[in-house]
């Protein structure tokens, strides 16, 4: 009868789904094939069934199917919502601490149960608490869990999540306000790049020992939403870096060309001017800018252009100067 009936089963399996990206046309399949196998399993059996047996099993599957499909769309529609909230987030191009901190307040209003959350970054060998939200939030940002140690530190190493149902006595946190916060359940995530781990994601409760399946897959959600604009603020730096390195380079070239003695040129395998200076300019006689683009042909106006040609072409087919 249904009062035998675990519940949290079939809710359990819907998040499961709906985490690895299944559709609910999938997940309804799924339980089409399990009617299907047990019906097949006691067609083979000798002993007949009791009057009414298999009726209580279709109703007892319908009922099941019918919660399942519930939970997976009502799930998904929450989804959806939070992420479209977290989109908002982006608005007004905020720093990386300020996006994360705007993302884990978007988690905190759609899950009640989750009293405070946090981005911890990887730097060096430490996990460092850049983002933060609700309980103790002023004490945690800038703390620091040596990658290995702890639940959290752990965690990072072996590239797993974690959870803690007792944070506040459990000897494992080393966040000491966490602790001193009285929370209870402590759920925490990698964040990673690919194969790369960027840091941990971290919620907590003060009132529930544990989470619920919708409020995990929220976690993850949000998590991977953080990742992505950890990964992406990370490659931006590196790509102005790189920039202000070529700019600084290509300043010195310049530098060195302008003082050289002699006309220096740099062309393309087209034989068109990337850089010039002054003196081949002159030698020319046209101005610097007029090179750019302009192939050999166009600037050089004497007679000897077509062996000049004839040896760079040389030099590019060989290698060899």
């Amino acid at each position: 009868g249904p009062e035998a009936l675990d519940e949290h089963l079939e809710a359990a399996h819907a998040a499961a789904r709906l985490d690895a990206g299944f559709n609910l046309g999938e997940v309804a399949r799924e339980y089409a094939l399990l009617r299907r196998c047990i019906l097949h399993r006691l067609e083979a059996r000798e002993q007949r069934l009791r009057p009414g047996d298999l009726t209580r099993l279709e109703e007892t599957l319908d009922r099941v199917v019918t919660r399942t499909m519930t939970f997976f769309w009502d799930m998904k529609q929450r989804i959806l919502q939070t992420l479209d909230r977290m989109s908002e987030a982006a608005l007004g191009d905020p720093d990386m601490e300020t996006l994360l901190e705007r993302l884990l307040t978007r988690l905190m209003e759609s899950a009640l149960t989750v009293d405070t959350a946090a981005v911890m970054l990887l730097e060096d060998d430490a996990l460092v608490v850049r983002a933060s939200v609700g309980l103790s939030t002023d004490e945690v940002k800038g703390l620091r869990v040596p990658v290995g140690q702890g639940v959290s530190g752990r965690a990072a190493l072996e590239r797993r999540s974690f959870f803690v149902r007792s944070a506040a006595t459990d000897p494992r946190v080393l966040v000491g306000p966490l602790r001193r916060a009285g929370l209870r359940a402590l759920y925490g995530l990698p964040l990673m790049d690919g194969e790369r781990i960027l840091g941990m994601a971290y919620m907590g409760s003060r009132t529930a020992f544990a989470f619920s399946d919708s409020d995990v897959l929220l976690f993850h959600s949000v998590a991977e939403r953080a990742s992505a604009h950890i990964a992406q603020t990370e490659l931006h730096a590196r790509e102005h870096e790189a920039r202000q390195e070529a700019e600084q380079s290509l300043a010195l070239l310049d530098s060195l060309l302008d003082a050289s003695p002699v006309g220096i040129a740099f062309l393309d395998p087209d034989l068109r001017y990337l850089r010039i200076n002054g003196t081949l300019a002159r030698l020319n006689s046209r101005p610097v800018e007029d090179h750019r683009g302009r192939t050999l042909h166009d600037m050089v106006r004497t007679r000897s252009v077509g062996s000049i040609e004839h040896s760079l072409r040389q030099v590019l087919e060989t290698g060899r100067p």
